[in-house]
């Protein structure tokens, strides 16, 4: 599940939050929020957001979850009316990690304590540079991968009041990562062929293989025209035929993305780190 805040002044909440979305595996939803996401002002308080975030998420009770927040700025840690101390340590003891990535010299965040707030949290402290272009790195698989991609889109199958509109939202944020780049669009279909990437609000199949909705409750006037006919016994039978299509697709996606992962490795040799790779890389070692 993957929550989110914008923090600056110039966002229209108290002490400069807005929180954007809920904890949520959404994944489409995020990549909306972000894309829609503008940033602007020089307060930023640190302190707080951290702050909110634990009081307003539903953090997971369970003990084996890891629960990680990555914040990133690149004025005072220490800026704002809730010290950081506090809400670090109050992470820590809740078993919250708190990563830290400062915007800008390695040495500048130190001086302005972007390493004690995850020193504080156990986490793990980084800078980027974030005037630097990010560099996607096109691979021999990323054709296969976006064909496969459109394959993929076409195994859901919209239900309920707002599924069409989720559906069209899905072909949105392909078309946003395809705005950087067939490497990008890869990547998005690399998520989309995971277990990570779930819609069982609005789509037949992942809500069949959660068992997580009445069939006879269906408004077959939601559903695309083609399928309004059909009764639950030939839906079940359409739905797990496009169940075992999409498998396949997924499948393929992932043991091509295995080799572009690869590829990509050897071209990156001795160049800098990326942000995606860093955060991917802190993620793995803190599991």
């Amino acid at each position: 599940e993957i929550g989110l805040y914008a923090y600056a002044n110039g966002q229209a909440w108290s002490n400069y939050i807005t929180p954007i979305s809920p904890l949520t595996t959404d994944l489409d939803r995020i990549s909306e929020a972000l894309f829609a996401l503008s940033i602007s002002g020089s307060s930023e308080y640190c302190g707080a957001v951290i702050k909110t975030s634990l009081d307003d998420l539903e953090w997971s009770k369970n003990k084996n979850d890891l629960r990680v927040i990555f914040i990133a700025g690149n004025e005072e840690f220490t800026q704002g009316p809730i010290a950081y101390q506090s809400t670090c340590k109050e992470a820590m003891n809740r078993n919250i990690i708190v990563n830290t990535v400062f915007c800008g010299p390695y040495e500048d965040g130190i001086a302005i304590k972007w390493k004690d707030g995850a020193d504080l949290a156990e986490g793990r402290y980084m800078n980027i540079d974030h005037n630097e272009a990010i560099v996607h790195i096109d691979a021999p698989q990323d054709q296969e991968i976006q064909s496969l991609n459109l394959e993929l889109n076409n195994t859901y199958i919209y239900y309920g009041a707002t599924g069409k509109e989720m559906k069209e939202r899905q072909n949105v944020q392909d078309a946003n990562a395809s705005q950087f780049g067939r490497a990008n669009y890869a990547k998005r279909a690399a998520v989309k062929a995971s277990s990570n990437y779930l819609n069982t609000t609005w789509d037949l199949v992942d809500a069949f293989n959660t068992s997580s909705l009445d069939f006879e409750k269906i408004d077959s006037e939601t559903l695309p025209e083609e399928l309004r006919s059909k009764s639950v016994g030939e839906l079940k039978k359409y739905i797990q035929k496009i169940d075992t299509d999409r498998k396949a697709i997924q499948e393929r996606i992932r043991d091509l993305n295995a080799q572009r992962m690869e590829y990509v490795k050897e071209q990156q040799k001795g160049g800098n780190k990326t942000l995606d790779a860093a955060i991917i890389e802190m993620i793995r070692e803190q599991a």
